[in-house]
């Protein structure tokens, strides 16, 4: 008898353990629309749909929030794709994109970034967002550094703002008067060269996105070439695996809840998206959901995938040769540009004279906006090579800059 009622107490501390499983977790969010309608509406999804209740708390920023879900202080937050990888912050989903808008009064633009930008003032965002040194990282590529214009903390007495936002509402606009939004190139140059290929080539987890006409009216009667990344819902690592699973479930099985917070949620939710894309891995329940037992692709379309796959044979055995000769002489013309570049390199050490850097810098810009031209032409192709091409020159940029600078001083 003893022994039964022993057996029959462990079974029952048993159940109560596995259902007593992280009954209650803590979401952390921000005020700023739409993510906080999105968090408040993912913390009403899961206190209706699943036995757990979700406390929620006003985040400090995207980096301070993290550094909570590392110490165990909360589960949830959404935060920029663009955070640093950091070893035990999970994904659960992909939420919603947000674009790169830049505004700007400037009355000399001149359809490039450093007339609206240089020598302005400008706001960036919050410091203690992912995205504040993701943005300054973006004007340096466009050869606007720190220092070339003064970061504000105010966004309504500057010049120009940068930042990724939801699509602005009219209202907001209103508060802004005197503003225009830039594009960053012709829409009809997408994928041809354009200055957003060259940025996608340069941060692959950035997507290029057109704003159609007449999105702002008033302040653009055309098409907006820009970008956007996603904004994703983290959890940390130690979330239990099943809870992990729910949540994910749930919330894609009630993403049409979502769907007037903002037009661009119709852009996320979306199950089939690029894990190559995130920044951090997906949490094991989030992998295990998306993974779960279907019929492969493959299995599902095998007679049309090998109908497509016998001509894709045919055509690829004729195509193969040109593709072949018109690569390899795209290749050699990025050889050229390599070469001059290396012999710059090559003689840092022997430059003695201030003059002498300085034409160094000159040639190495000169060859870098004709780079950036044949791009434009396809004279270039937007590949691997052209990206390592941009890096050596910003590298050898910086050692003649720090050249100088020691030459100077001596």
């Amino acid at each position: 008898m003893p022994l039964r009622i022993t057996s029959l107490f462990l079974i029952l501390l048993l159940v109560s353990a596995c259902t007593d499983q992280q009954k209650e977790i803590t979401l952390i969010y921000s005020v700023n629309e739409p993510m906080g309608k999105m968090a408040l509406t993912i913390r009403d999804v899961l206190q209706d749909e699943l036995d757990i209740k979700v406390n929620t708390v006003i985040g400090k920023g995207s980096i301070k929030d993290l550094k909570q879900l590392q110490k165990g202080n909360a589960e949830l937050t959404l935060v920029e794709n663009y955070l640093d990888y950091i070893e035990d912050i999970k994904v659960l989903l992909p939420v919603y994109p947000q674009l790169l808008h830049v505004l700007y009064k400037s009355e000399d633009y001149k359809e490039n970034l450093e007339s609206i930008i240089k020598g302005q003032r400008v706001y960036i965002g919050d410091p203690n967002e992912t995205s504040f040194q993701f943005i300054i990282d973006i004007l340096e590529f466009y050869d606007l550094p720190p220092g070339t214009y003064t970061i504000q903390d105010n966004p309504f007495d500057v010049d120009a703002i940068v930042g990724f936002t939801d699509i602005i509402k009219d209202e907001y606009f209103t508060t802004l008067p005197g503003f225009k939004i830039f594009s960053f190139d012709h829409v009809d140059r997408l994928g041809k060269g354009s200055q957003i290929d060259a940025l996608v080539l340069k941060y692959p987890k950035l997507q290029p996105f057109i704003i159609p006409q007449q999105t702002y009216s008033g302040y653009t009667n055309e098409s907006i070439l820009t970008v956007y990344h996603d904004i994703l819902l983290v959890t940390n690592e130690n979330l239990d695996e099943d809870l992990a699973y729910s949540i994910t479930k749930t919330l894609y099985g009630q993403s049409q809840r979502f769907n007037d917070i903002s037009p661009l949620v119709h852009k996320g939710f979306k199950e089939n998206f690029d894990r190559m894309e995130l920044n951090v891995p997906l949490h094991e329940g989030a992998r295990v959901y998306l993974d779960r037992d279907e019929p492969s692709f493959l299995e599902k379309n095998a007679e049309v995938i090998g109908l497509i796959f016998s001509i894709i044979i045919a055509v690829v055995s004729g195509g193969y040769t040109l593709a072949k000769i018109t690569g390899q002489k795209k290749k050699d013309k990025i050889d050229v540009f390599y070469e001059d570049l290396l012999k710059i390199r090559n003689r840092i050490p022997q430059m003695k004279t201030l003059a002498e850097i300085k034409g160094g810098l000159q040639r190495i810009k000169k060859y870098r906006n004709k780079a950036f031209q044949m791009l434009v032409d396809e004279e270039l192709m937007a590949n691997e090579s052209f990206r390592i091409y941009m890096e050596l020159s910003k590298e050898t940029s910086e050692e003649l800059k720090v050249r100088y600078r020691s030459i100077a001083k001596s």
